[in-house]
């Protein structure tokens, strides 16, 4: 009898449970919609992208899609990338490519990472965005999904981006993805006037693991600059013992160019559009 009791009990907390949610769903979505403050606004498309409730789905598309603030625009991307849902990933390629906030399609570039091998083609379009925040951000994303097909556009990158630190951050791309293909880039890369591009191709090269890159990085022990000379090193020794030498240069040096982006990003994109 008391077992029958507690079940019933428990069926009856799920279902009030369950109700609260739903509730509380339904006031989000309304603020989102109704609400003349877009600090509150934006604050319930946040809300709902913690909620996991496919219900947010929908308004959140049609926030992105009609808002006129960028802060709510903001905060509705990124709540998308929280749902597995086509129109969410669809919603979020659209505001890669039209959004005119650059904030917008920096949030979008990183909303894109939970869905992976789908997102890769919007990310890299995003390669070639005019906002060095969301080129660097793609280029880094591409790299933890290992995006094999991105290869020939991060190349590209190394090569022509008009920022150093976006080469650098390639580079680092490059090196997490670890395909064969870039071998070549990676190379030609190491005798690059700018050092940080330098060390960046020897730190991928390093990750590559390829020991056809070897004689190149022995030359690279003679390189002007004591840090390219030092992941020269590193690299070559990586490749004669993958098993038991981890590569410390890149991590420090990912660290080094993802502090420079985030200051970029503190100083170019303080200020949002109403």
């Amino acid at each position: 009898m008391k077992s029958t009791i507690l079940i019933a009990v428990g069926i009856a907390l799920i279902m009030v449970v369950g109700a609260v949610q739903a509730d509380e769903v339904d006031e989000l979505i309304a603020t989102l919609q109704h609400d003349e403050y877009a600090q509150n606004r934006a604050d319930a498309a946040f809300e709902l992208g913690e909620t996991g409730d496919s219900r947010a789905v929908e308004p959140l598309v049609e926030a992105l899609r009609t808002e006129t603030s960028s802060d709510v625009r903001g905060s509705a991307v990124s709540s998308l990338g929280a749902f597995d849902d086509n129109r969410a990933l669809q919603s979020i390629t659209t505001a890669i490519k039209e959004d005119e906030n650059e904030n917008v399609r920096y949030y979008a570039v990183w909303a894109l990472q939970n869905f992976g091998d789908r997102s890769v083609d919007a990310l890299i379009y995003a390669l070639d965005d005019k906002s060095i925040n969301v080129r660097g951000s793609a280029a880094s994303v591409l790299g933890e999904l290992g995006a094999t097909k991105a290869t020939p556009s991060l190349c590209k990158m190394v090569h022509n981006d008009s920022d150093t630190g976006m080469r650098y951050n390639a580079l680092g791309a490059l090196g997490s993805i670890k395909d064969p293909a870039s071998f070549d880039c990676l190379v030609e890369a190491l005798s690059d006037p700018r050092t940080e591009v330098r060390m960046g191709a020897a730190q991928a090269l390093g990750e590559l693991g390829d020991p056809r890159a070897i004689p190149y990085l022995n030359e690279s022990l003679s390189d002007p600059n004591a840090f390219v000379r030092s992941d020269a090193a590193s690299a070559i020794e990586a490749i004669n013992a993958p098993e038991e030498t981890p590569f410390p240069g890149l991590i420090g040096g990912l660290a080094l160019g993802l502090a420079a982006l985030f200051r970029r990003k503190e100083r170019g994109c303080a200020a949002s559009s109403p």
